[in-house]
C-alpha cells in the first residue's frame, strides 16, 4: 500500500513578451509544425526529385559544387567527394534519414526558405536547426560557414562562424508572434563567401511553440501492484491564471491521446489498477483558443504508470534435452506448472507456465568455396538451407558468430558450424576447408656439409601439377630450375625454393646449408731435394679439398727471417708453381726453412697455414 504524488512543476518565470533573437527554448516545446524539417527518409542515397527548397541554388545528385545542394542519407556512399569534406550520415538514429548538404554560392544569400501558416498570434515560438561544418578538422585555411535565421525576410539571429569541429550543433532563437499574425516565412541565409570552404550540412529544422517547463519530476516511470488499490495523484504546480492546460492519457504507448479533464485543474488521479501501462501528459497554451490549435500549444514530458498483474500466464517452449528453470526447479518435460514469485518491483504474483517440448529437427545444409591456393584466406562457407528451426537461428563457426548466410576470409582447416534456434535446439557439423590446389613443398632438414663438399642425392619433396621451380641464390647449385640440383657447400647459405603450379599458386620453403671450415686438409711437405733428378725437385703446397679456391700467398724464409721465395694468387692445382731451392738465381744452402701460406676459401675467408721444410741435395 502506498501513496504517491507525481509533481508536475511548471515554471512561470518565463518571458512572454514579444522579444526577438532570444536563446533556444528552455521550457516545454510543442509538436514540430514544420514536419518536413528532417528532410524525410528513403532507400535512395540521394532522391531523384528536386525538393525546391533553396532559392538561387541548384539541386544535384552528384558532388555539389559552389551554388549547388543535395539531399542525402550517407555521404560515405558517394562515388566522389572533396578530400577535405566529412563523410557523415544525418543527425538522427534513422540510418536512412536524409539531410541537406550545401556548397555555398560565391555570394551570400538565401539557401533555405519555407512558408508556415495556421499559427497563433501573441504566441512564443522557437525556430532552430542542426548545422555542421563539413570541413574535417585539421584542414587549414577554409572559410567557416555563417548562417542567419530570418523571419519574413528580416534577420533575427546569426550562428556566427560554425566551428570546424566535426560536430552537429543546434542553432536557433525564440520569438513571439505579433497580434493578428497567423503565418510566417522561415529562411536561412548564407553570410560567408563561397570558394574554399563555407560548406555545411543541415538537418532537423524545427518550428515549435515554446512554453514553461513541465513535469519537473525525478520519477517519470512508476510501478504499482494490481492489488495496491491506492490512487496515484499527479500534481501540476501551475498558476491557471497565466496558462491553460488540458490533461491527456494514452493507453497505447503514446500512439493516441484522449482528454481526461474538462475543467482547469492542477491535479488528476490515476485509480485504474487494471494491469497495463498508462501514459499521462498535458498540453498547455496561453489561451483556450490556442489550446485547440496544435501549432500553438506546448506538450509536457510524459509520465508512465505501470500496473503489474497478480496472475501471469507464460507460454514457452524448449527443445528435447533442454532444461527450463522455474520456481527453483529445472524442468525438462512438457506440462503446466504453477509458481509463486515476488517481482523485482515487490509485487506478489502467481505464474502459470505452459511448457511445450519440441523435437530437435534443426539442421543446416552448407556449401564450401575452397581457397584457390594453400595459405590463402579466401575460403567461404555458405548456409544454403536451414530446416527444422523454431524462430530466429544464431550461427557461429568455431566460436565466431555471423548473421548473414555466409562467412568468408577462411583459411584452410576444419571448422565447427553451430546452429541454435530460439528454443535452444542445436545442430553441429564439422566442415573441412581445403585448398583447390594440391601443391605442396617440403625443403627438408638442414644440410651440414664440409666446405666444398657436394651432395648428389638431395631431392626436395614436391607435389602437385608444378609448372616452375626456382632456387635462389644460384651459387653452389648445378641448376636453379630442377627439384634435385647438385649442391656444393660454398658457405652458410639459405636457399629459397619456390614452386608454382598450373593455377598460378606458389609455395616457398627454405633449405639451410651449413659448412664446416675448421678442418680443411692441406699438406705441406717437410723435406725436398732440388737436385735435378726429376724427383721431389719442387716444394709445393698440396691441396686436396675443393673448399680452397686459390693460394693468396706462399712464402719461404731462411733461419734469419729473410724471404727467399714467394708466389701469390695462383691455382693450387697448378704443378708448375713451387720453390726450386734457389734464391735470386743462387742455390740455397742445405738447411731448415720456414713456410707460411695464406689460402682463400670458397666463402671468401682467408686462412693461414705454416710449417718447416728441410732442403737436402
Amino acid at each position: 500500500m502506498r501513496y504517491m504524488y507525481l509533481v508536475l512543476m511548471l515554471s512561470l518565470s518565463f518571458l512572454m513578451q514579444g522579444l526577438y533573437a532570444q536563446d533556444l527554448c528552455t521550457g516545454s516545446l510543442g509538436e514540430n509544425i514544420f514536419d518536413a524539417g528532417d528532410f524525410g527518409t528513403g532507400m535512395l542515397n540521394r532522391p531523384l526529385d528536386d525538393p525546391g527548397i533553396a532559392p538561387g541554388y541548384i539541386y544535384t545528385r552528384g558532388l555539389p559544387d559552389d551554388g549547388f545542394y543535395t539531399i542525402t542519407n550517407d555521404m560515405s556512399l558517394w562515388s566522389t567527394i572533396f578530400p577535405s569534406w566529412l563523410t557523415i550520415t544525418d543527425n538522427s538514429p534513422d540510418p536512412r534519414g536524409y539531410m541537406m548538404v550545401v556548397n555555398a554560392s560565391f555570394e551570400p544569400g538565401i539557401f533555405f526558405e519555407q512558408e508556415i501558416d495556421g499559427l497563433c498570434e501573441n504566441t512564443f515560438y522557437e525556430f532552430s536547426a542542426d548545422l555542421i561544418n563539413l570541413i574535417a578538422a585539421g584542414n587549414a585555411n577554409h572559410i567557416a560557414p555563417n548562417v542567419s535565421f530570418l523571419l519574413d525576410d528580416v534577420v533575427q539571429y546569426s550562428s556566427g562562424n560554425i566551428p570546424q569541429n566535426e560536430t552537429w550543433i543546434a542553432y536557433g532563437f525564440t520569438f513571439t508572434t505579433a497580434p493578428g499574425q497567423t503565418s510566417i516565412k522561415l529562411s536561412l541565409q548564407n553570410n560567408a563567401p563561397g570558394g574554399i570552404g563555407n560548406d555545411l550540412a543541415l538537418d532537423n529544422i524545427s518550428f515549435r511553440a515554446c512554453g514553461p517547463s513541465g513535469f519537473i519530476s525525478t520519477e517519470r516511470e512508476q510501478f504499482f501492484c494490481e492489488d495496491d488499490n491506492t490512487p496515484a495523484t499527479i500534481i501540476a504546480d501551475i498558476d491557471l491564471s497565466n496558462r491553460i492546460i488540458l490533461w491527456q492519457r494514452s493507453d497505447d504507448r503514446g500512439a493516441t491521446w484522449s482528454t481526461v479533464t474538462s475543467d482547469q485543474v492542477t491535479e488528476i488521479v490515476h485509480d485504474d489498477f487494471t494491469p497495463g501501462s498508462y501514459y499521462y501528459r498535458y498540453v498547455s497554451a496561453s489561451s483556450a483558443i490556442n489550446l485547440e490549435n496544435s501549432k500553438c500549444r506546448t506538450v509536457s514530458e510524459i509520465i508512465r504508470i505501470t500496473v503489474l498483474p497478480r496472475e501471469v500466464m507464460v507460454l514457452d517452449t524448449i527443445c528435447t534435452g533442454g532444461r527450463y528453470a522455474f520456481d527453483g526447479d529445472s524442468i525438462g518435460q512438457a506440462g503446466i506448472y504453477i509458481g509463486e514469485f515476488v517481482s523485482r518491483r515487490g509485487c506478489d504474483s502467481i505464474v502459470t507456465l505452459d511448457l511445450a517440448v519440441l523435437p530437435n529437427d534443426l539442421s543446416g545444409t552448407v556449401s564450401v568455396e575452397s581457397p584457390l591456393c594453400p595459405g590463402d584466406r579466401n575460403g567461404r562457407i555458405t548456409i544454403t538451407e536451414i530446416t527444422g528451426a523454431v524462430g530466429a537461428v544464431q550461427q557461429s563457426l568455431s566460436g565466431i558468430p555471423f548473421s548473414s548466410n555466409s562467412l568468408g576470409d577462411l583459411d584452410t582447416g576444419t571448422y565447427e558450424l553451430l546452429l541454435v534456434d530460439a528454443i535452444g535446439c542445436q545442430s553441429t557439423q564439422l566442415i573441412s576447408v581445403t585448398p583447390a590446389s594440391a601443391i605442396r613443398l617440403e625443403a627438408g632438414p638442414t644440410l651440414d656439409l664440409g666446405l666444398g663438399e657436394t651432395i648428389t642425392d638431395y631431392l626436395a619433396e614436391i607435389g602437385g601439377d608444378i609448372t616452375t621451380i626456382d632456387w635462389m641464390p644460384p651459387g653452389g647449385l648445378s641448376c636453379t630450375d630442377c627439384p634435385d640440383p647438385l649442391i656444393t657447400a660454398i658457405g652458410d647459405i639459405d636457399y629459397i625454393i619456390t614452386i608454382t603450379d598450373a593455377n598460378g599458386c606458389s609455395l616457398s620453403d627454405t633449405l639451410e646449408v651449413r659448412s664446416d671450415i675448421d678442418d680443411i686438409p692441406v699438406f705441406i711437405p717437410n723435406a725436398f731435394s732440388p737436385n735435378g733428378d726429376g724427383i721431389n725437385d719442387l716444394h709445393r703446397i698440396y691441396v686436396t679439398s675443393p673448399a680452397i679456391e686459390s693460394i693468396s700467398s706462399y712464402q719461404i724464409y731462411d733461419r734469419w727471417g729473410n724471404l727467399v721465395y714467394q708466389a701469390s694468387n695462383y691455382d693450387p692445382a697448378d704443378p708448375s708453381i713451387g720453390w726450386d731451392g734457389t734464391s735470386k738465381s743462387q742455390l740455397c744452402p742445405i738447411a731448415v726453412y720456414s713456410v707460411v701460406a695464406q689460402l682463400r676459401l670458397l666463402t671468401g675467408d682467408v686462412v693461414t697455414v705454416s710449417g718447416d721444410v728441410t732442403l737436402v741435395r
